[in-house]
């Protein structure tokens, strides 16, 4: 009985702490919304200074064009600073800034895009994103937007939020 407790104990404080943690992370990160062909995705952006930057300008309404089968991209109206570490190794679900192209960016698919590299921006918490811009057409409209009253440790990616419309054409690509 004794061990049954302690374990059940180590479980709570491991929870606590790795709670803590992920509220802590969600803090730091900056809530918004995508709307895509109709449906509305929670996202968040990390906390670098070109996501910040994006987040400043919201909200925008891109033109998106299908790109090397793996991800939707959009050129921005403006040039966001530019001060964060880049990857080549993209996943699906998450959002990147290339500068090659001023583009905002979503990946449908993993990738290893090598030699080029881009700056992580954050991510769409519905990963059936990645379903639904595999089979859109080759341009989407979407809009991202802030989105206001996320208290302070709530996840901003716990899921899709209730679709709302979307005005214009619903194609997103990189």
């Amino acid at each position: 009985m004794r061990g049954r407790a302690m374990r059940k104990l180590g479980v709570a404080l491991a929870f606590a702490f790795f709670g803590f943690v992920a509220s802590d992370a969600a803090e730091r990160r900056i809530p918004l919304q995508i709307l895509i062909d109709g449906k509305t995705y929670a996202a968040a952006l990390e906390d670098n200074v070109t996501a910040r930057d994006i987040a400043a300008r919201l909200p925008l309404e891109l033109d998106m064009k299908r790109f090397g089968g793996h991800e939707f991209y959009a050129e921005l109206p403006f040039r966001p600073e530019f001060a964060a570490e880049r990857t080549s190794q993209v996943k699906a679900g998450h959002l990147y800034y290339w500068d090659g192209w001023n583009a905002f960016v979503i990946n449908y698919i993993d990738s290893d895009i090598a030699p080029y590299e881009v700056v992580h921006l954050g991510e769409i918490g519905d990963k059936k994103v990645c379903e639904r811009l595999a089979a859109a057409p080759e341009r989407i409209g979407a809009r991202v937007e802030s989105v206001s009253g996320v208290a302070a440790g709530e996840n901003p990616i716990g899921g899709s939020v209730a679709a709302k419309n979307v005005p214009g054409n619903s194609p997103l690509a990189l």
